[in-house]
């Protein structure tokens, strides 16, 4: 059987017009023919990929294939075979994983668009307040005047890795909302996201700094690219009236939408 037969059968065979007998003889080829065999196999494998693959795994995936397809062609070109009735299955689904991947990299484009619109949005409107060791909160710190300074010190000269652990240790001694606040905001530069959340999530609402701390919990699930979440909060800002107070969240929250 000849290389144009070999591919005119398993054109057939896909097609589903085989003949019991060319079945037969498809068989018996691939069994010899390493080459009709992968083709066969890439055919069946895109069908099923196709069907469950999310974007990022299909776009590795034909990536994969590309490569695969590479080495195919240049084993078939040291061999010489030329199949003249029809493309043969590796060229056809090679422009078809082309097309994929151009589509996929535009959805990756778009999805990578989205984050660095983000981001930038999180470099415009995050704002590290500073540490006023004068201002109390509502409950008393009962530390000594020098070891507060020394906290407000650390978060001011934007040593948050040490501050944030320090602050959170003094807001549980304390109780200290003003604490708890300033512990999250550095945890939320060190981009400690669970840690900088849960600091902020025990500064209660109508509190003297909840306006600071919602607003620390946008700018925290901004910093990690969840848009949702942050959305959520700022809108929870709205419903309570900060926007008032913060013209910014309103501003932000238009921005988001």
């Amino acid at each position: 059987m000849s290389v144009n037969d070999s591919q005119e059968l398993l054109f057939r065979y896909l097609e589903g017009v085989a003949t019991p007998d060319e079945e037969t003889q498809l068989r018996e080829r691939i069994r010899s023919n390493r080459i009709l065999a992968e083709e066969l196999h890439l055919h069946r494998d895109l069908d099923q990929w196709l069907e469950k693959a999310d974007i990022f795994e299909l776009r590795e995936t034909m990536q994969d294939i590309h490569k695969r397809n590479r080495t195919q062609f240049v084993e078939a070109d040291q061999t010489k075979p030329r199949f003249n009735k029809r493309i043969s299955l590796v060229t056809r689904w090679a422009a078809a994983a082309s097309i994929i991947l151009a589509m996929v990299g535009i959805s990756y484009f778009v999805v990578t668009s989205s984050r660095q619109s983000l981001n930038q949005l999180y470099a415009q409107y995050n704002d590290v307040p500073v540490f006023d060791s004068h201002t109390r909160g509502p409950q008393s710190y009962s530390n000594t005047d020098s070891e507060k300074n020394r906290l407000a010190a650390l978060f001011n000269k934007k040593e948050f890795a040490t501050a944030a652990s320090e602050l959170e240790a003094a807001a549980q001694t304390t109780g200290d909302t003003k604490f708890w606040l300033f512990a999250g905001v550095a945890y939320r530069e060190i981009g400690q996201k669970d840690a900088a959340l849960r600091c902020l999530s025990q500064v209660p609402d109508q509190s003297d700094f909840s306006i600071d701390a919602r607003w620390a919990e946008a700018m925290t699930y901004l910093k990690s690219n969840d848009k949702a979440s942050c959305v959520a909060v700022l809108e929870k800002m709205v419903r309570l009236g900060y926007e008032k107070n913060k013209p910014q969240v309103g501003q932000l929250l238009n921005s988001l939408k």
